[in-house]
């Protein structure tokens, strides 16, 4: 009887799709299984199951569970080998395939993004690193690889893709110095270099410290958006949110309370607008946004529906300072290869050259991509030079 009632449930959703007509499935569940006497309901990773191949890729983003886990492309997971995870409910299902379960629900699981989290990586030894490094590749490609310039090759032609990889470190393995403390300009200096090398940066401003008081820490946020040295974007054009447990959510209601709207990257992106507000980009444009932050001339360009304050696609571009340590590439770009924003990631690359070579008067340009992504710039044009894929002008 169960393989009726999804037999009868996928019929309709089929049906109501084709006449373009919103159907509540949870009542569509409950009338059919009570129609087949069933005293549980069939689960949806088995209605999605039954999906004909044909009509998945119209009816399964409709089935989609929980759909903002994947709106922005990567999906959060926690490490099945650490027994930490968000909460304790999680606890049972950390060898369960994490993975598998969200592509039985709909999700795309074509994208990966590792995060080795700890500090102590870097201080182990150089075989086990490798053998880390390397396992992480195949564990994506499925190849058993002898070293790590073998595993990368197939994980970049993988069908899975390795878009980056995230390693902790202790903050005196950059700079031995660090440990007597350090200044403000020296702060600067790391922006500055982290963004020649075409990085981008996550800053952390901690305030109520021991004996700092109120003041001085409003003077800190203060400069912090206000000094070009610092600062990402100018503060008309800053688009700024946090996502660190529920304080997201609490200042999300607050400014609903005052009236204000969020205009950050993650409230404006499509696919999130698609979830929350069932709307989709009309009116696309190319915005370009220029302004001088790190010592250097940056450029945000993006496609964007302005009427909707729908976000398509985004990329920053960058002229290096002078004093770059890498003069030899001069510009840095960080596309969003966001599976929404098909086409629009080719064209924000070529607005890029444009960019580059007429306004910068750049004879390279240069990416700093992820393993997988690699095939995605040699397409383009670009080749691999160290560790960032290049393209002359």
């Amino acid at each position: 009887m169960m393989v009726l009632t999804i037999s009868e449930i996928v019929s309709e959703l089929l049906k109501a799709v084709k006449e373009k007509k919103d159907v509540n499935l949870n009542k569509l569940k409950c009338a059919v299984s009570r129609k087949y006497g069933l005293t549980s309901q069939p689960r949806l990773v088995d209605i999605i199951a039954a999906v004909p191949p044909q009509h998945r890729d119209t009816l399964v983003p409709k089935l989609k569970a929980k759909p903002v886990r994947s709106a922005s492309g990567p999906s959060g997971l926690d490490c099945c080998r650490c027994g930490y995870v968000q909460t304790p409910q999680m606890s049972p299902h950390c060898n369960d395939g994490q993975c598998l379960r969200l592509h039985q629900l709909g999700h795309f699981c074509d994208k990966v993004e590792f995060i080795v989290m700890g500090g102590t990586f870097m201080s182990l030894a150089e075989e086990y690193r490798d053998y880390f490094i390397r396992n992480l590749h195949d564990a994506l490609s499925g190849h058993v690889s002898s070293n790590v310039s073998e595993a990368v090759y197939y994980s970049e032609r993988s069908k899975i893709k390795c878009i980056g990889i995230t390693i902790e470190t202790r903050p005196d393995y950059c700079l031995k110095k660090h440990l007597g403390g350090h200044t403000v300009n020296a702060v600067t200096e790391c922006f500055q270099l982290s963004k020649d090398a075409g990085f981008k940066v996550i800053s952390h401003m901690m305030p109520d410290l021991p004996n700092v008081g109120w003041e001085r820490d409003l003077a800190q946020f203060s400069e912090y958006f206000e000094n070009p040295a610092f600062r990402d974007i100018p503060m008309p054009l800053v688009t700024s949110g946090v996502e660190h447990g529920n304080l997201r959510e609490r200042a999300l209601a607050r400014m609903e309370e005052l009236g204000a709207k969020c205009r950050d990257v993650r409230t404006r992106e499509v696919g999130i607008q698609e979830i929350h507000r069932k709307i989709q980009p009309y009116q696309i444009e190319l915005i370009r946004r220029d302004y001088v932050a790190n010592g250097g001339w940056e450029t945000f360009l993006a496609y964007e529906d302005p009427t909707q304050d729908i976000l398509v696609g985004l990329l920053r571009l960058r002229k290096c300072s002078p004093e770059t340590f890498r003069p030899e590439l001069r510009i840095c770009t960080e596309p969003n290869s966001d599976p929404l924003c098909s086409g629009f990631g080719t064209l924000l690359m070529e607005e890029a050259e444009r960019i580059a070579r007429e306004e910068h008067g750049s004879l390279k340009l240069a990416v700093i991509s992820g393993v997988g992504t690699r095939d995605y710039y040699r397409k383009l044009g670009y080749e691999l030079e160290g560790p960032y894929m290049v393209k002359a002008l």
